[in-house]
């Protein structure tokens, strides 16, 4: 197996995306949102938030490959919806105005970003072989 370095800049923020999926499902329950959409939503933050880890670490494997096919199409659809019914649901939001709420996306989207991207890579990119997922180039895999 190779040794790669982990990914520092990667680390220090999945270690904030943890920290602030704790709020934004804090922001749900106080929302009063339904108790399944509160409980998807802890559900797939954790597994972002692995993905997130993985992918700082440089590990993958088979069986996460396959998993992260589902996740990563499930967290997309999560971030779509989510955005949907804050926007229908919340008071601050609907009284905000068109411009806010386009640039709140507009943040929301490049928050997101990193996320999206490495459980996007570890869901199909190849690891040559390695047991370590590299970025799909086959002179560096990484």
């Amino acid at each position: 197996m190779v040794k790669e370095k982990i990914r520092i800049w990667m680390l220090i923020y999945s270690i904030i995306f943890a920290l602030l999926s704790v709020g934004f499902v804090q922001s749900n329950m106080r929302m009063n949102y339904h108790v399944l959409f509160v409980a998807w939503s802890i559900i797939l933050y954790f597994l972002v938030t692995v993905g997130n880890f993985c992918y700082t670490w440089h590990y993958s494997n088979d069986l996460i490959s396959k998993s992260w096919k589902i996740v990563f199409i499930l967290f997309v659809l999560h971030f779509i919806i989510a955005g949907i019914i804050d926007g229908l649901f919340s008071a601050d939001l609907r009284e905000a105005g068109i411009v806010f709420n386009t640039v709140t996306w507009l943040l929301s989207v490049i928050l997101f970003f990193p996320s999206f991207r490495a459980n996007y890579l570890l869901a199909y990119r190849k690891d040559n072989g390695t047991g370590i997922a590299g970025t799909g180039n086959p002179r560096t895999n990484g």
